[in-house]
């Protein structure tokens, strides 16, 4: 960092979602608690350093949208839309591999899981 500092080399940084929690219902759907993080934060809390003696509340917890390919929950720029993770993973998969939401009849999600090597919830 310091280098990139030195340098005046920008760094990436996008608005991220952040996993808060997680909650099964009874009628079979998930609930989850969203915050905001960014990449920088969330990059910031996978040095070992940084996170090793702070709790999963402390850290960014950026979320993860997993599916045919992996890539992060940008939050929109209108802090007022409702989140779906569902839209995110069809972009995901558009941008990656170049197949179109019509091309997809149905989305399930399986779970959601904390990776604790590398700080972050994925769905």
């Amino acid at each position: 960092m310091t280098t990139v500092h030195q340098k005046n080399i920008p760094l990436f940084d996008a608005n991220l979602f952040r996993l808060v929690d997680a909650a099964s219902q009874p009628d079979g759907t998930l609930h989850l608690t969203l915050g905001n993080t960014s990449y920088k934060e969330y990059t910031t809390t996978r040095v070992l350093e940084f996170f090793q003696d702070r709790t999963r509340q402390e850290l960014s917890n950026a979320l993860a949208i997993c599916s045919v390919i992996g890539g992060f929950f940008e939050r929109d720029l209108d802090m007022t839309v409702q989140p779906d993770p569902f839209q995110a993973m069809r972009r995901e998969i558009r941008e990656e591999t170049g197949i179109q939401p019509a091309d997809i009849r149905e989305q399930y999600c399986l779970g959601a899981v904390y990776d604790l090597t590398t700080p972050h919830g994925e769905l």
